[in-house]
């Protein structure tokens, strides 16, 4: 017992390590971990009990089940401070680079912005790269990791009057032309 997951009627279903591999393939990730915790001895000493907690799987729109290299969106860019004019994409990527990378490090940020206008946060964030690809106020070349770093004012308007002014900058990667990141500040 212990490892064993029942019904309300407890009734064995499965063991815990099935019923951590159901919901993983339903794209949940779980997380597993023994926990020491007294009382749990036949003597009152101390047990190893095996603990799982559930957490969902924070997925990229548009690349759940799919290889990094997923191509979602090709974006035109603007020739500008050396960057050459042409084609930049957006791939699933993963927790370093791409569409995963920013749904993971910038979703937030994106959200907040959009969430008056009633736009997802995705949708928004997707508006914003072809923006600043399109029509960048610059673009300088990182040495560092080969990229271009694009930047353009986000304007927020509201009922003809200018509200905030943010700043978004999309990273490109000068071998493959493929979208690094994106993120948006306030300026």
């Amino acid at each position: 017992m212990g490892d064993e997951v029942f019904s309300s009627d407890l009734e064995k279903v499965a063991t815990l390590d099935k019923y951590i591999e159901i919901f993983e393939e339903a794209g949940v990730d779980v997380v597993s971990g023994d926990v020491v915790s007294a009382g749990f001895g036949k003597q009152g000493g101390f047990a190893v009990q095996r603990a799982s907690m559930v957490r969902p799987k924070f997925e990229a729109p548009g690349c759940s089940g799919h290889d990094a290299n997923r191509s979602l969106q090709a974006f035109k860019r603007t020739a500008k401070g050396g960057a050459p004019r042409g084609i930049a994409e957006l791939r699933c990527g993963n927790s370093s680079w791409g569409w995963r990378h920013i749904t993971t490090g910038h979703k937030a940020d994106y959200g907040k912005i959009s969430a008056p206008s009633g736009k997802s946060w995705d949708t928004f964030a997707k508006w914003c790269v072809g923006q600043t690809l399109g029509s960048p106020s610059s673009a300088t070349k990182q040495s560092s990791n080969n990229t271009y770093l694009y930047t353009a004012p986000i304007q927020i308007w509201n009922n003809g009057a200018l509200q905030k002014t943010y700043q978004n900058r999309v990273s490109v990667r000068t071998s493959d032309w493929v979208i690094v990141t994106s993120y948006i500040s306030r300026t």
